[in-house]
């Protein structure tokens, strides 16, 4: 197993073993070196670099490396969803199969992409809402699916209804909630003390 991000990108490397036309990329192998130098000397730096360089894998590998050797906790923020998402169902897995690590990584999203239990039962008994078939077939699935996903519930919602039934910071009543031992976005929190890597989303 590579052991530094020079040997992981370089042409006896894991990335070269796996893709028979791999060709090192320089800018990507520097600002890699330069990101594994930052986390030893705990400094800061704002790096810029042009598409095609290779930027993901260059922070994510000196990112596992630092995990793996010193146990640190990392979080690693996006700007969109969609690379969130990508770093965390596929670039990490990817890297952490490649790497032979054992690293748990966690992806978390904001208050509002949660549904609130306590909005969904108030708004069962509002009088436009009353037997309304989404709301009770999201009940029902509540009720008898422990292993229910969070993001088909959001992406399946009417945006209507969305708003009226996510989670949001204003109306939590936390610990105090009568619902926070079922809380869904409580309950998402409770692997981060565990995890040595989050994927978040600002």
């Amino acid at each position: 197993m590579a052991k530094d991000v020079q040997t992981f990108f370089s042409n006896s490397g894991p990335l070269a073993l796996s893709f028979p036309h791999y060709q090192p990329r320089t800018s990507q192998v520097e600002m890699s070196c330069m990101i594994e130098k930052l986390f030893q000397s705990k400094g800061f730096n704002c790096i810029e670099a042009e598409t095609g360089i290779g930027k993901t894998f260059a922070y994510l590998v000196p990112s596992l490396f630092q995990v793996s050797k010193h146990k640190q906790k990392i979080v690693i923020s996006t700007h969109t969803i969609a690379l969130q998402e990508q770093l965390f169902y596929k670039d990490i897995p990817f890297l952490l199969d490649l790497l032979k690590l054992d690293i748990e990584v966690v992806l978390v999203k904001g208050m509002n992409n949660y549904l609130c239990l306590e909005k969904l039962d108030k708004l069962k008994n509002e009088p436009q809402f009353f037997k309304n078939p989404f709301i009770e077939e999201l009940s029902h699935k509540i009720q008898n699916d422990e292993n229910l996903n969070e993001e088909t519930i959001a992406s399946s919602t009417p945006k209507e209804l969305w708003h009226k039934l996510s989670a949001d910071s204003l109306s939590c009543l936390s610990h105090t909630c009568p619902s926070y031992k079922n809380c869904h976005f409580f309950n998402a929190r409770k692997p981060l003390e565990q995890a040595s890597i989050l994927i978040v989303n600002v």
